[in-house]
């Protein structure tokens, strides 16, 4: 049991740590410093998720910020499956995505449902 437990929490801070690699963008990468530790962390509060924010202010981590070589792009086969949606599905009011001409969930999507969206669209 504790082991599960120990196993599926590194997991998660693996996976914290990635998201934090990858998510944070060029842009902030060239704001961070070389280490984040004890000493710093409250500096990056924002870019931390709690739970690690607790463990580097508790000194029980310490953040080596890596450099992103290349920019993110999706395949193109990702892409023309992507602009092949356009207009194939909806939202509903609770916010799931449904196929817009029969109303039910969709089985299968590959792609991006909605590969140009509409920043003054409610939904």
């Amino acid at each position: 049991m504790k082991r599960g437990v120990v196993v599926k929490w590194l997991g998660r801070l693996i996976f914290s740590l990635i998201i934090l690699l990858l998510g944070i963008g060029q842009a902030r990468a060239l704001d961070l410093p070389k280490v984040i530790d004890k000493t710093n962390c409250s500096q990056y509060k924002d870019l931390l998720i709690p739970a690690l924010y607790r463990a580097v202010e508790r000194g029980e981590w310490i953040i080596t910020p890596g450099q992103i070589n290349f920019k993110y792009k999706q395949n193109d086969g990702f892409l023309a499956a992507s602009a092949k949606n356009e207009g194939k599905f909806d939202v509903t009011h609770e916010g799931d995505l449904v196929d817009k001409h029969t109303g039910k969930y969709p089985e299968n999507i590959y792609g991006y449902p909605f590969p140009n969206i509409d920043l003054k669209d409610p939904k």
